[in-house]
């Protein structure tokens, strides 16, 4: 079985960001179906495979970043039409009336309009009994030609992230997924002692994958990322940072308490631990050193945190959030 797979980029248009997303669907759906062969093209991925179940299955509920996806026979432009018919015969068995739509990408004689009207009455003159419908046929005979591929297909079934019948999980805790518009949120979000990873410059189709296999509420300023509901994806409205932090601690009706804070390094998200000065001695500046006596580690990324001048300044706002 072939199948026609559409993706986009939401919020992003850049081929670069388009490709990135397609190599991580690739990856996932080689992983769920090992057996089965790859193409791509700009802004689809075909995959044929012979298990038809498992494919249709993962396609529609497993992978992120699907937009569509279409069963499909495949054939080449100058062998089009007698495809068309052979197909039409079989799809339209039983119907009443049909139409066709024709998408066409690539350097054509045709236009799309001129290449659906010419199918339709082809169809027509071999099945006259059928009406043409353009506006509410009984069956929609649907041709997307590429260069010199064209592909068959009647029906689009929506990926995951466009179902509506599937719901995010509920996380069961504050755990969260900054994407990469929101650096500074996620290092904040730590100095309170929340668990917030930061990803950056990856595909929305990772984002969503990462947040629902990892229990995390996907925090982003992507209104169409934030439009999925397949998976926890929290819009931040505001452009500040403290609007920001009153925002995501009123919508989750969190408590930030005063010995949570300066728990986790806000360079890699990994809870610190309390270390011996004299343990560290090697890898602290002198000045350190010498003024002062409480250190915590970062047993993750090997970070040392200490109370210097900007420990004052940074208490300070996040007292302001405590007291709220």
């Amino acid at each position: 079985m072939l199948y026609l797979i559409r993706h986009s980029e939401t919020g992003r248009e850049s081929q670069p960001a388009r490709r990135k997303q397609q190599r991580d669907i690739v990856g996932v759906l080689r992983a769920h179906l090992p057996d089965a062969r790859f193409r791509t093209d700009t802004g689809r991925i075909f995959l044929e495979t012979a298990d038809d179940t498992a494919a249709a299955a993962v396609l529609a509920a497993d992978v992120h970043g699907v937009t569509s996806f279409s069963r499909c026979r495949s054939c080449k432009l100058a062998d089009l039409e007698p495809c068309v018919l052979a197909y039409a015969v079989e799809l339209l068995a039983g119907k009443r009336s049909f139409a066709v739509r024709v998408k066409r990408v690539g350097a054509h004689r045709f236009t799309s309009a001129h290449k659906a009207a010419q199918l339709g009455r082809l169809i027509h003159a071999r099945l006259p009994h059928l009406e043409i419908d353009l506006e509410a046929p009984e069956a929609l005979l649907r041709v997307e030609i590429r260069d010199d591929d064209c592909y068959l297909f009647d029906a689009v079934i929506p990926g995951r992230d466009r179902r509506t019948d599937l719901a995010a999980p509920a996380p069961s805790e504050p755990r969260f997924l900054a994407d990469q518009m929101l650096g500074r949120l996620a290092a904040w979000l730590r100095l309170l002692g929340f668990d917030t990873a930061h990803v950056l410059d990856q595909a929305d189709s990772l984002l969503l994958r990462k947040s629902r296999q990892e229990g995390r509420i996907l925090l982003t300023r992507d209104r169409a990322l934030a439009a999925v509901r397949t998976a926890s994806v929290f819009f931040v409205s505001s452009r500040e940072l403290t609007s920001q932090l009153r925002e995501v601690l009123a919508a989750f009706r969190l408590r930030v308490e005063r010995d949570q804070m300066f728990t986790r390094c806000t360079a890699c998200n990994h809870p610190v631990e309390a270390v011996a000065k004299e343990r560290v001695r090697d890898k602290l500046p002198p000045v350190a050193y010498r003024l002062y006596d409480r250190f915590t580690w970062c047993r993750g990324c090997d970070k040392l945190y200490w109370q210097g001048g900007h420990y004052g300044r940074i208490l300070g706002a996040l007292e302001q959030l405590v007291g709220d």
